[in-house]
């Protein structure tokens, strides 16, 4: 794949599968792909779905792949019934 929009897939991935997802992922970029992925950030007083995904877990699950994760922006904080406050963040990837 050349191009990605991940508007919320990775946030609605268990804990436990979020590897899995992004080897998977990575398996199916092309050279030179561009990957934008939206991301939300919350405390951590609900634990459902979407899973909140700060900017240290992100680079974790990127880590060590040789991909460049740059922050592009954020909207908020916004109200969700599951969190008090909410943002939603866009980041770009490439390699």
């Amino acid at each position: 794949m050349d191009i990605v929009w991940d508007r919320g897939a990775l946030s609605s991935i268990d804990v436990e599968l979020r590897d899995r997802y992004v080897t998977l992922m990575m398996s199916l970029l092309s050279p030179n792909f561009s990957y934008g992925l939206w991301t939300i950030v919350y405390d951590n007083s609900y634990n459902g779905f979407p899973t909140s995904m700060p900017e240290a877990v992100l680079r974790e699950l990127f880590a060590g792949k040789g991909i460049n994760l740059r922050f592009i922006d954020s909207d908020g904080p916004i109200r969700r019934p599951y969190a008090t406050s909410a943002t939603i963040h866009l980041w770009h990837l490439t390699e």
